[in-house]
């Protein structure tokens, strides 16, 4: 998977298949270079405790297709009929294989700042748990 050699070299843990995003992203804003460039899907979840909650919308697909064509697959529209927010959305959790590794670490390292200082995704976590705590994001890689 592409944070394989941070968890090979010891310098992020995993915990059942879940790595810390907050962890993850102070390791990549200062080394990008150990991330693997391979196909994948990054789902985040807020875990408080025993209760899991995923955020299924902010799903991260790492691809070999066009924006377009992963836009149009994830919302069956043509690319034009597809709402400005929906688009903006998809594009801070899309990142294409064939723009290489450094635009790809960028938009990975982008997208974790997005998931941990997001107001909305904040407000959404508070109403469920209360309160919001950063480094209680976490991530799954399929």
């Amino acid at each position: 998977m592409i944070f394989d050699n941070y968890i090979k070299n010891n310098r992020i843990q995993a915990d059942d298949d879940l790595l810390n995003i907050h962890e993850a992203l102070d390791l990549i804003s200062k080394d990008a270079g150990d991330l693997l460039a391979e196909e994948a899907l990054i789902t985040p979840y807020y875990i408080d405790g025993r209760k899991k909650y995923e955020l299924y919308q902010y799903e991260f697909c790492l691809s070999g297709e066009s924006f377009q064509e992963f836009l149009e697959r994830k919302t069956g529209k043509k690319a034009e009929l597809v709402d400005k927010d929906i688009i903006i959305l998809r594009a801070m959790c899309f990142a294409n294989l064939h723009d290489g590794m450094e635009v790809v670490s960028k938009n990975i390292k982008n997208y974790f700042e997005y998931l941990l200082s997001n107001p909305e995704i904040q407000e959404e976590i508070s109403e469920i748990f209360g309160s919001y705590d950063e480094e209680k994001m976490f991530m799954e890689i399929y």
